[in-house]
């Protein structure tokens, strides 16, 4: 990704948000953290942030919103969905097996026991307990999408589901050369047209 494709997210943010402002050193900081993004997905995360928040997002919040795009891990209410449905399908005696449910609701079930879950006699802590799990897996494998894309955790896209689960979508730009780049040179190439 470009300065230029940032610096041009980052003003389409300064537009919608005008009560934040962006200082230069803002924008650069903003170009090098997320130099290592492709630009559709940069571009998806920005269009999706705008029309969901009030707030001027934070690097943390683009990135994380560009990791869950990648990862593809489905939201823990349809895992739950899945789990039940499975339960109501196939009963105590039939398991399901990799293949019959989703990589995230086979993960669910062997933390939490599928005799566990089929002779439960409390709905309500048995919801507590698969949303709670799948939200964890959720986020686990977002942080690892999100690591993995910046060079700080080995390429594994959701170790808790290693194995069960297809490699994520990739974010990250093939071309990082720019992630290289200090702060100070980068405020050297931005001139005051590239600024919002």
């Amino acid at each position: 990704m470009t300065v230029a494709d940032i610096v041009a997210q980052v003003r389409i943010l300064a537009a919608a948000y005008p009560r934040t402002p962006v200082p230069a050193e803002t924008v650069a900081v903003y170009a090098v953290a997320l130099a290592d993004v492709e630009a559709g997905a940069l571009v998806d995360a920005v269009a999706r942030h705008v029309r969901t928040s009030p707030f001027f997002p934070t690097i943390a919040e683009i990135r994380t919103a560009v990791a869950e795009a990648a990862a593809a891990v489905p939201d823990p209410e349809a895992i739950l969905a899945e789990v039940r449905a499975a339960i109501a399908e196939r009963g105590y005696n039939r398991p399901p097996r990799d293949g019959d449910l989703s990589p995230v609701a086979l993960a669910v079930i062997d933390v939490v026991g599928w005799q566990t879950l089929c002779n439960s006699d409390n709905p309500e802590a048995d919801r507590a307990h698969v949303l709670r799990v799948a939200g964890t897996l959720r986020r686990r494998c977002i942080e690892a999408v999100n690591l993995s894309s910046s060079g700080l955790a080995p390429a594994v896209p959701c170790p808790p589901l290693a194995g069960r689960m297809p490699a994520a979508r990739r974010f990250v730009s093939p071309r990082v050369a720019r992630l290289g780049v200090g702060l100070s040179d980068l405020l050297d190439d931005l001139r005051p047209k590239d600024l919002p």
